[in-house]
């Protein structure tokens, strides 16, 4: 038992090794080192969720959308109240076109992090590119409550406003956006 759990902890400092090698791979812009490190860790110790989430990271960086969203299952198997996994499944589902799935994780990640202003962000991205405007307003609108100076949720809301033929309204936040 004892030699069992030596081998538990060796696996795990071992996961968490090339976890920080990945993620100093990453800042240094060696992607695909980055990635195949993040796998590495996952070798060593299959239940670190953040190993799952940061090769997604990479993945997504490569274009490998697939294999991003892979891991993210994974990751959110492992850690099914991490809004971080919700939310890159989410950017991962929208990159490929996905929009109904990304909006529910979007909507997953703000309803497990409600102070996540990205996530709110693009929970209205996608109703925006749904064409439901009404929704789209009310989702940038709850993402400028937390955080008035997202400038990207106020040119959204603009836009959005504008879309619903709300021009008043709209040209107001296109003013506040510049």
């Amino acid at each position: 038992m004892v030699g069992e759990a030596r081998g538990q902890a060796n696996s795990y400092a071992q996961a968490v090794r090339e976890n920080n090698r990945g993620v100093a791979q990453m800042g240094q812009q060696f992607t695909e080192k980055a990635a195949d490190s993040f796998a590495d860790a996952m070798k060593a110790d299959p239940k670190l969720a953040q190993a799952a989430i940061n090769e997604d990271i990479a993945l997504m960086a490569l274009q490998k959308l697939d294999g991003a969203k892979a891991m993210l299952q994974k990751a959110i198997d492992l850690a099914p109240k991490n809004p971080q996994a919700w939310y890159n499944l989410g950017l991962a589902q929208h990159a490929g076109n996905e929009l109904d799935a990304a909006l529910k994780s979007f909507q997953q990640a703000a309803k497990l992090d409600p102070r996540d202003v990205d996530s709110y962000y693009f929970e209205g991205v996608c109703y925006a590119e749904l064409k439901d405007y009404t929704k789209a307003v009310a989702v940038f609108k709850e993402a400028l409550a937390i955080n008035p100076l997202h400038a990207s949720a106020e040119f959204a809301l603009a836009r959005s406003l504008q879309r619903s033929g709300d021009t008043q309204d709209a040209r107001e936040h296109f003013r506040t956006f510049q």
